[in-house]
């Protein structure tokens, strides 16, 4: 029980510990969801799902590269 208590600690921390990255996820996730809800096709969906990820881990590598 003690080792669950421990992992869902890592767990939590790595999502806390950069706020802008959790932040620009959820943020996405709304974003697909709206794109969806609009009656947009799934492949749109999908392309904006995939297409954000990849711009959230761009910024993400830089702004980790110049710190």
């Amino acid at each position: 029980m003690k080792l669950l208590l421990e992992v869902g600690k890592e767990l939590l921390g790595m999502f806390v510990a950069d706020g802008l990255l959790t932040a620009a996820t959820l943020a996405l996730v709304g974003v697909t969801a709206c794109v969806q809800l609009a009656g947009m096709p799934a492949l749109a969906c999908g392309a904006v799902l995939l297409l954000g990820a990849l711009l959230i881990v761009a910024t993400t590598v830089i702004r980790a590269a110049r710190s």
